[in-house]
């Protein structure tokens, strides 16, 4: 249930992505870099996040990663940047009984199989019956022993 409402909340956009704060800022300023050449083209000038250090940089790892991940997760971005940065879910405030997911249900495929058995069985009996007509047809030995047995 829990991996369910998970997947239901990133769907509403109950996450941001946001860097993980114990990670190398040389590493953290390259794929900021790179998030900016991918969405900007090659002229954007990205020199100003090498003058960047401590929360100032993280801060701007965070409105990175999650800008690109928002604009592409659809596409099967993911937000894990090298192991750089993770998901995190919106501190949004709700009473106990408001949350929606709850009782989330995933839907249940019984009516499913019930169709696929009906649309089988149909078939069967369809093609059955249509096998038969067409042997009466084409066969006369066949059509001479069913007439005897009648």
């Amino acid at each position: 249930d829990a991996v369910l409402n998970a997947c239901q909340k990133e769907d509403d956009g109950l996450y941001e992505c946001v860097s993980k704060r114990d990670q190398l800022e040389t590493v953290v300023k390259h794929n900021i870099k790179g998030i900016l050449v991918a969405e900007e083209g090659s002229k954007i000038n990205a020199a100003y996040v090498d003058s960047l250090s401590g929360d100032a940089l993280f801060d701007e790892a965070d409105r990175a990663f999650d800008a690109y991940w928002q604009a592409h997760r659809v596409e099967g971005a993911t937000c894990d940047f090298g192991g750089l940065a993770t998901l995190q879910e919106i501190n949004a405030t709700y009473a106990e009984d408001d949350d929606a997911y709850s009782d989330y249900e995933p839907p249940s495929n019984q009516h499913i199989v019930l169709k696929l058995l009906i649309v089988l069985l149909g078939g069967l009996i369809i093609g059955g019956g249509l096998g038969f007509f067409i042997a009466m047809r084409a066969n006369k030995n066949f059509n001479e022993r069913v007439v005897r047995q009648m």
